[in-house]
């Protein structure tokens, strides 16, 4: 399956216009800021678990001195490093090196997201634009309609109510441009608060577009969403879950610690050989883990947490395919809107002539006019609506399948 439809953008500046807006997004946006301030935290983490415990360092002060024969022990200082078991520390880096990915590919995909709101929210200031556009030469097109009418009067060939049913409809074309203006603020304010800058900031919009092309080849169900961020960030939970019930089996088994216990000896009055000599005893301790239950409970919370994650995954993925289908229709039905009212519009203008002749010659009068150039802005406004619709479907398309860069 191949389809194509379009042209590329026609207008180099455009498209760098709109990247611009991407690339300050990226920037300032808070939430992409939180994402990313998230992952790096996380990569704190995967030292931290590569770590050793603190070594424990211990003095004692005998009130009343131990005597021995070579002394009285006066005092006792001790150092201690205690082991978990074998690869327990591996273990714990590769469980937190994992959510430090899926943090990351959590990242991106609010980056894609990022951009896919930008766009949504750029698009229907262009989309404005254009109404306003075709709504002035409505209203230009209903002054001719007006100075026609008005020296067909004065010259006898036409009725006093042709000029009066242009007016009503100069009316009414004023009170939708003075509409269509209106809504520009609130567009400009949401747009200015997504790339988290000034509200009043202009946004730049070209003053026309050609429809962006779109290609889509043959791809297998199972390959469509492979490059998704969210999918891989499951995937690195998953990972990370296994890594969290390997843990908790390795709590299961002892830790071991090497220490040494350094003790001052004071002199006596004996003279024994080694009389006052301080001594010196290594150590060797081992952490028995008899009371299992709350590492079982552990292992039970991992395994649980991995069925989530699993579950979780595969519910996300059937709603990806769910949203792609829906995108594919949405696309394929905006651009065959677009080719049809295209093609209305055409058919539309050519009567608009025929007509406009007519009632210069007196065959025909001002209301079929005056519906034929209604038939035509409605058709203008609907194909401005489409192209939009079609080019917020092609956003919602690049984030499904994770295109943007």
């Amino acid at each position: 399956m191949f389809i194509f439809f379009g042209n590329w953008f026609s207008s180099e500046l455009c498209a760098q216009s709109l990247d611009d807006y991407l690339a300050i997004a990226a920037e300032n946006n808070p939430q992409l800021t939180s994402k990313y301030a998230l992952f790096e935290a996380s990569l704190q983490r995967v030292t931290q678990a590569h770590s050793l415990p603190n070594p424990s360092l211990s003095f004692g002060y005998f009130i009343r001195p131990v005597e021995t024969r070579v002394g009285p022990q006066l005092a006792k200082l001790g150092l201690a490093q205690m082991f978990p078991w074998f690869g327990t520390l591996k273990v714990q880096g590769e469980m937190q090196a994992y959510l430090a990915e899926a943090n990351y590919q959590r990242f991106l995909d609010a980056r894609n997201e990022l951009f896919h709101q930008v766009r949504s929210a750029w698009y229907p200031i262009y989309e404005l634009n254009q109404k306003l556009a075709i709504q002035q030469q409505y209203l230009d097109v209903l002054l001719q309609y007006k100075e026609l009418a008005t020296s067909r009067y004065k010259n006898d060939k036409a009725d006093m109510v042709d000029v009066l049913r242009v007016d009503v409809q100069l009316i009414q074309a004023k009170s939708d441009l003075a509409n269509l203006r209106d809504q520009k603020r609130p567009l400009i304010i949401q747009f200015n608060s997504i790339l988290n800058r000034d509200g009043q900031e202009e946004v730049m919009v070209p003053d026309s577009l050609e429809p962006e092309s779109f290609y889509l080849d043959q791809l297998k169900e199972d390959s469509l969403f492979t490059s998704h961020p969210t999918l891989a960030a499951y995937e690195m939970e998953l990972k990370s879950a296994q890594r969290l019930e390997e843990i908790a089996h390795k709590r299961n088994l002892p830790g071991f610690g090497v220490g040494v216990d350094y003790v001052m000896v004071g002199d006596n009055a004996s003279g024994t050989p080694n009389n006052g000599k301080d001594a010196i005893m290594p150590m060797v301790s081992m952490s028995l883990p008899i009371f299992r239950s709350a590492n079982q409970a552990r292992v039970k919370e991992a395994q649980f947490k991995q069925e989530g994650i699993a579950a979780s995954r595969d519910a996300f993925a059937n709603n990806l395919r769910s949203s792609y289908a829906q995108t594919i229709y949405s696309i394929v039905k905006q651009r065959r809107e677009m080719t049809t009212i295209s093609e209305q519009i055409e058919v539309i203008n050519r009567s608009l002539s025929l007509l406009t002749k007519s009632y210069v010659n007196a065959e025909v009068n001002m209301d079929d006019l005056l519906v034929m150039q209604q038939q035509r802005l409605f058709f203008q406004m609907k194909e401005a609506v489409a192209f939009t619709n079609y080019h917020l479907a092609l956003s919602k398309f690049e984030y499904l399948t994770a295109k943007t860069e």
